[in-house]
């Protein structure tokens, strides 16, 4: 047994080591690419390249935070997106980056940067009339003042993006930020809102939008409000469906485990 720990653990550490020589690799290309840029000796060939590139390192940097909980190691990776796209004079893709930078840095504790990237974000989308990405950043700031431990600001934030999802009908999005708002209603002990709410969220939850990720984020702060609200049957029910969920829900650590 464990020789095949060791030898897990070997590959795992083998996959990582090759991800991140590619993404160096890709790293050097780019600034090679991004001081052409700069001297306005690129073609438009190359121009793409350094494109492609930005958003590989951007996937790669999210993936390390979303699914992975590794936020300093994904926060090297987004500044470095940020600053191609800066290059590239591309501001929908600098706002998507400033958006996830604030939230890495919300879950590293540096609330005031977090609050700052996360505002640029929004400025940026209300530059292009994205308004979908200013409800988006809205959703982030309420995990920073979440974990802040600011939970009526959170909850100020989180109803800002429920009704734009709202007046979209945006059934995926309404889905998951009512699932943030049953956590916060239950931080603040607000536990008949938190009941109303979770009322809402089952009356979309056979959606086929709904993905069993979401269903496994609704699941864990259902099992929060049943904990603190002592109601021990809904609570093994709810951990019993989440037992069941998890393996469809793949590889990631939930927001809500980590905050």
């Amino acid at each position: 047994m464990k020789v095949l720990i060791t030898f897990i653990l070997c590959l795992f550490v083998g996959q990582r080591y090759s991800q991140d020589s590619t993404i160096l690799k890709y790293e050097k290309q780019s600034d090679t690419l991004v001081f052409k840029l700069k001297e306005k000796k690129i073609t438009d060939d190359e121009k793409k390249e350094l494109k492609k590139i930005a958003f590989i390192i951007q996937n790669y940097g999210q993936n390390l935070g979303d699914s992975k909980g590794e936020y300093k190691s994904s926060l090297k990776y987004i500044n470095k997106a940020i600053e191609l796209f800066t290059n590239l004079r591309d501001t929908l893709s600098q706002a998507n980056n400033k958006k996830f930078k604030g939230y890495l840095l919300g879950m590293l504790g540096e609330y005031p940067e977090a609050k700052a990237e996360t505002q640029a974000a929004i400025k940026l989308y209300t530059l292009k009339n994205v308004f979908s990405g200013v409800a988006v950043s809205q959703f982030d700031l309420c995990r920073v003042y979440d974990h802040e431990q600011k939970i009526d600001s959170a909850i100020y934030y989180c109803n800002l993006s429920l009704n734009f999802w709202k007046s979209a009908n945006n059934t995926w999005r309404i889905f998951n930020v009512e699932t943030m708002l049953i956590h916060l209603l239950t931080k603040s002990k607000k536990y008949d809102s938190a009941n109303f709410t979770l009322k809402e969220c089952e009356k979309i939850i056979e959606n086929k939008e709904i993905e069993p990720r979401d269903l496994s984020d609704f699941y864990l702060v259902l099992i929060q409000l049943y904990t603190v609200t002592n109601q021990k049957n809904l609570e093994k029910l709810y951990q019993k469906k989440l037992n069941e969920i998890e393996p469809k829900a793949g590889e990631y650590i939930s927001y809500y485990q980590a905050s």
